[in-house]
């Protein structure tokens, strides 16, 4: 008999990553050690958006200046194309009223204003900034813009100082510097508190721009740009008013949302397939499969197994494909998302790939132990997929070899020659958190093909 279950998979630190009972953890991020030569990283004290008392006053606009401000962003949109960062500045681009805030109490921020804006992961912010403080301290102060802001507050912020730009990642009640790639991260020493400054978000990559000099910042790899976005000041005094910060034109550039994908043709999978002389033939049977909906709150475990009735043989050489769609509960969760089990036998003996956002997760396992296995080999990295997480996935398992096609994208695996693929297949989730649902997985317009 075979049985529903889960196998808990648990990752070590080497090139077959050894899993005690099926568990895919990507390691934790590592936080950004702060250098002991700079200045202490403010306290965050977390509180629910908004509880600040900002003034927050709309201004009119002539129509004339709203062009020219316009015609001005667009002009940063160019000369960020031209450097390649971005492929079109093709967007929308939106007028949002002054900011005012300030904060008597020396090394903390304020709470964050909610702006009402929930951005993409492609976005461009412009204002002019000018802030100041009731002493003179060397105490950092300025003002701050968070972005990707979650319903659980985690976030990044970034201000900017007299002297530096402040880039910080929040996760649970902690707050971490975020690595500068290159740039000279600040404006000149002894400049006014008073700056032009545009903020570039394209995934996991920012791009800040004082006065129209770069500083480039790479992102976590799991921690997500999109988000709400929000204003605030960081405090540099304690007296009078402590620091306060006011942002005018401020503009904001966002890329349209993509269109939706079409659905995929499953026979031109085929083609792309026998083309690239993964798979020998097109001649067989096409059987469609229900679609599938799970979810498993259980960290680092996957459900074992979905089987359809549909396919309900055992294979040894076979095409599938789907469109996946998954999410997690958490906004940082492990490794996750939709998958297949295959070459199931009936001792519990199998194979496991499971797609999440930014890896391909191959594992081999028994009834009660499983182990991360296989390198990619002669094929390319296929792109970051955004969250919500969704992609078209397919799958060919052909004479030892384990071909995947995602987002027009090729990935192989050689599988390992002591198990063989011969037996079962089935739909399954990896879960990514053991909060709420954990991860929740949805696969649509699957299409199963065996060879005749």
């Amino acid at each position: 008999m075979y049985k529903l279950n889960a196998f808990k998979i648990v990752t070590f630190l080497t090139l077959v990553v050894i899993l005690s009972a099926c568990s895919m953890g990507a390691p934790a991020a590592t936080p950004t050690p702060q250098p002991p030569t700079e200045t202490p990283l403010p306290t965050d004290t977390p509180t629910s958006l908004p509880t600040a008392t900002p003034a927050f006053t709309p201004t009119a606009t002539p129509n004339a200046t709203a062009t020219q401000q316009a015609e001005d962003l667009q002009t940063t949109l160019r000369e960020f194309q031209d450097q390649g960062i971005l492929d079109s500045t093709e967007g929308i681009i939106k007028s949002l009223p002054d900011f005012k805030m300030e904060l008597a109490k020396r090394g903390f921020w304020g709470d964050l204003f909610d702006t009402g804006e929930t951005l993409p992961d492609t976005f461009l912010l412009r204002a002019h900034m000018k802030w100041e403080s009731s002493t003179e301290s060397e105490s950092l102060s300025g003002c701050g813009i968070a972005f990707g802001v979650q319903d659980n507050d985690d976030n990044y912020l970034v201000f900017l100082d007299k002297g530096r730009i402040l880039f910080t990642l929040k996760r649970g009640i902690r707050s971490y510097l975020v690595g500068r790639t290159s740039g000279p991260a600040g404006p000149a020493a002894g400049t006014p508190t008073e700056h032009d400054f545009a903020l570039m978000v394209k995934g996991q990559a920012a791009y800040v721009s004082v006065d129209g000099v770069i500083t480039s910042y790479t992102l976590s790899a799991d921690q997500v740009s999109s988000g709400k976005l929000a204003f605030t000041v960081l405090s540099g005094s304690n007296a009078d008013y402590g620091t306060r910060c006011e942002m005018s034109n401020i503009l904001l550039w966002t890329k349209p949302a993509p269109t939706a994908r079409a659905t995929v043709d499953f026979q031109s999978v085929l083609e792309k397939f026998k083309e690239k002389g993964y798979i020998d033939t097109q001649d067989g049977e096409t059987v469609s499969i229900a679609d599938f909906k799970k979810v498993l709150a259980q960290k680092g475990w996957y459900y074992k197994w979905g089987f359809a009735d549909e396919a309900n043989g055992e294979y040894q050489n076979f095409v599938f494909s789907a469109h996946f769609k998954w999410e997690s509960y958490t906004s940082t969760p492990d490794i996750s998302g939709c998958g297949i089990g295959f070459g199931i036998k009936e001792d519990g003996s199998h194979y496991a790939v499971f797609l999440d956002q930014a890896n391909v997760v191959l594992a081999k396992g028994t009834e009660s132990t499983a182990k991360r296995v296989g390198l990619a080999s002669d094929s390319e990295r296929f792109p970051m997929i955004p969250k919500p997480a969704e992609a078209d996935f397919a799958a060919a398992v052909w004479n030892g070899n384990l071909y995947l096609f995602i987002n027009d994208t090729f990935v192989h695996f050689v599988l390992p020659s002591d198990l063989d693929t011969m037996g079962k297949i089935a739909l399954s989730v990896l879960s990514g958190g053991n909060g709420g649902y954990g991860t929740r997985c949805e696969m649509t317009n699957i299409n199963f093909w065996t060879p005749k």
